[in-house]
């Protein structure tokens, strides 16, 4: 059976427990009681039994009138409609609301197998070609962490090669800190959660607070990346969600500043310096697409001078924990990624593999190369 033929039974199911349930709500909660009060007011019971009955119908209201309608009633009319109501709610609780559990959860699983096959056809189709050796890629310094399921489990600040992370250089740092950046003529970490901005202690792998401008503190969330930029000696961070901002952090003074004012329906995430050319690079971000297409290149000002498109596009999983990084790497842009659920190498998987991805761009043609080591599962 296709995945529209479920779909509309899902919808047949759902419409009649909704025209069912909305059915219900009325009679039992208006019909049934009203009548009820009327039967009882007007039967010839004694005036004790009726003033009795009528709190018990007054009170409990749709309980006590469907009560009353199916054993006291005096009208048949009324029995009828209270033995109906009866039967309504229990072929919605035992046939109906089941049927649209059943439903809802074989398109979840349908949707589900289309994914996964959706995705193992990405992969297959992604086939980057090895790192040549030369220009060498310089090291860098990238979080490298383990995943559990969807979410970070545990996380590294490490220096990387074209051959991966270099272990005895890692250092444990706090699972939020989703990117840093290094300023190497003061040999500090900064790092940045989804709302916060810091300096990294490299002993401990705690993020220190940095706070915000009062005056730009508004502004200043949803971080998406920062950068080190040489020139001005500043931190660079970029906070992008329904708009994308620039701000740029003085160590020395400890003072903010906004870069550029703000640019819609620009979705990005990571960024690194290029100080040989001047420029900022960050990566798109859409969302839920399922592929990274695209790398755009903004100059000091935070304006936007050009954008690659990469070749060829690299598949993509979606999470709330995923943070890609964007690095330079000597001439190279390295790309150090979220692994691929592992149900896109094994079918019967489930899992997702606990290394992430290591990529490199050449930021003039746009192609994508895998790093030389083989070891790193999900390229």
């Amino acid at each position: 059976m296709n995945m529209q033929i479920h779909v509309t039974q899902l919808w047949g199911w759902g419409i009649t427990a909704f025209v069912m349930m909305a059915a219900l709500a009325l009679v039992i909660g208006l019909v049934l009681p009203i009548w009820a009060v009327f039967d009882c007011a007007l039967s010839k019971r004694s005036s004790g039994i009726k003033t009795l009955l009528l709190m018990l119908v007054i009170l409990t209201w749709s309980v006590g009138a469907l009560f009353y309608g199916l054993i006291l009633a005096g009208s048949r009319a009324l029995r009828v409609l209270a033995s109906l109501t009866l039967l309504a709610a229990g072929l919605l609780a035992l046939l109906v609301v089941p049927q649209c559990a059943h439903q809802a959860s074989v398109v979840m699983d349908e949707q589900a197998k289309q994914q996964v096959e959706h995705t193992q056809k990405l992969m297959a189709g992604f086939q980057p070609a090895s790192l040549p050796p030369t220009p060498a890629v310089e090291p860098f310094t990238a979080i490298w962490c383990r995943q559990s399921g969807v979410s970070r489990e545990t996380a590294l600040m490490a220096t990387l090669t074209a051959s991966g992370p270099n272990l005895a250089s890692a250092r444990n740092l706090d699972p939020e800190v989703l990117q840093i950046a290094v300023d190497l003529r003061g040999e500090q970490t900064y790092g940045m959660t989804n709302h916060k901005f810091g300096r990294v202690d490299p002993a401990t792998g705690k993020l220190t607070e940095i706070r915000m401008d009062p005056a730009l503190a508004s502004e200043f969330s949803w971080l998406k990346g920062i950068a080190y930029d040489e020139e001005s000696k500043r931190i660079i961070v970029m906070c992008s969600h329904t708009e994308t901002r620039f701000f740029s952090f003085d160590p020395a003074g400890e003072k903010w500043e906004r870069i550029s004012g703000a640019i819609r329906n620009l979705p990005l995430i990571g960024l690194t310096c290029a100080p040989a050319e001047g420029v900022f690079y960050a990566l798109g971000s859409e969302g839920q697409d399922d592929t990274l297409t695209m790398i755009h290149r903004f100059n000091r000002f935070g304006a936007e001078v050009g954008r690659i498109s990469l070749k060829p596009p690299i598949p993509m999983p979606r999470g709330p924990n995923f943070a890609e990084q964007i690095h330079m790497a000597g001439p190279w842009l390295a790309l150090v990624l979220p692994p691929m659920p592992a149900t896109a190498l094994a079918e019967k998987s489930t899992s997702m593999p606990d290394e992430p991805r290591l990529l490199f761009v050449n930021p003039s043609s746009g192609d994508v190369y895998q790093a030389q080591a083989a070891v790193f599962r999900g390229q």
